[in-house]
């Protein structure tokens, strides 16, 4: 009941608020681990030195154009992939299944990938950081799975009857009844992209190129070494 969602609630709101107090307390409170959720000697210099360097401004208005860019795209891919192999009437449908879903169980490793980005051009470059990585097959089986579980076949079926194309049926009825499902996924989409941290180390040296977790490991290593 009403103790389950407050709880619920607070075990997703006390994370930040522990982060954000720890933000604004003294270096000597937060690493002596004494902060917990009411900040400690009260300082803004954490703020300050962030918004005082330019490339972390950069960094971090590239990052939520990149995260905008790879969600859309993302979704679009996982929508095209899942719709259709949804569907009983699709020939082959095992197959492209199984194929589909080969990447989620095997990669090429980091030495291969890097060589066929190199030689697609895209190395060094921002779509390095959408294209490789906008097809998810654990995200297409999540949405192939509700499609097939919650858009009756009978509804596609008196839709046809209509005269309706397969794109009318998949813009105006699986999409508008599928919502919390597309949120869901980009949810996934937006925060594994603005977390993921590996291919911007290995797949780009531009500065202007880097994105905010790794802006802030350079910041952080550099204030580690100027003050031993």
């Amino acid at each position: 009941g009403s103790e389950m969602c407050i709880r619920d609630s607070a075990s997703c709101v006390l994370p930040f608020l522990h982060v954000a107090v720890k933000s604004i307390s003294g270096n000597t409170a937060v690493m002596s681990k004494s902060v917990y959720f009411w900040p400690k000697d009260i300082t803004f210099d954490a703020y300050k030195k962030v918004f005082a360097d330019n490339s972390m401004t950069y960094s971090m208005i590239f990052s939520v154009i990149v995260t905008v860019i790879f969600t859309a795209l993302g979704m679009l891919v996982c929508t095209c992939a899942a719709y259709p192999l949804s569907k009983k009437r699709l020939k082959g449908k095992k197959l492209l299944t199984f194929l589909l879903m080969v990447p989620m169980y095997f990669s090429a490793g980091i030495i291969p990938s890097y060589l066929l980005y190199q030689k697609l051009h895209v190395l060094d470059t921002m779509w390095v950081l959408i294209l490789p990585l906008i097809y998810s097959p654990y995200n297409m089986l999540i949405m192939k799975n509700y499609f097939q579980s919650t858009i009756p076949d009978s509804l596609e079926e008196s839709a046809f009857l209509d005269g309706a194309s397969n794109f009318q049926i998949l813009s105006k009825i699986v999409l508008p009844l599928s919502k919390p499902i597309l949120a869901t996924l980009s949810l996934f989409y937006a925060v594994g992209r603005w977390n993921s941290y590996a291919d911007n180390m290995y797949y780009t040296k531009s500065a202007n190129l880097k994105l905010i977790p790794v802006s802030y490991t350079h910041l952080r290593a550099h204030e580690t070494l100027r003050h031993l």
